[in-house]
């Protein structure tokens, strides 16, 4: 058996084992959406307030 993988991976370099990943390739992932221009409401009056004014058009 392992003479049949040793041949497989002679013939599909791609079987063959490579480096190991680096631990973290990239940048901080923790910033949120990013949809948020800051003049979202912040406390529950001002929640309601902006509710009612899309109500109301």
């Amino acid at each position: 058996m392992s003479a049949a993988i040793k041949k497989a991976v002679e013939d599909n370099p791609k079987l063959k084992a490579g480096t190991q990943a680096p631990d973290r390739s990239a940048g901080d992932f923790g910033g949120g959406t990013g949809d948020s221009d800051g003049s979202d409401p912040t406390d529950i009056d001002e929640i309601r307030k902006a509710r009612r004014k899309r109500r109301t058009g």
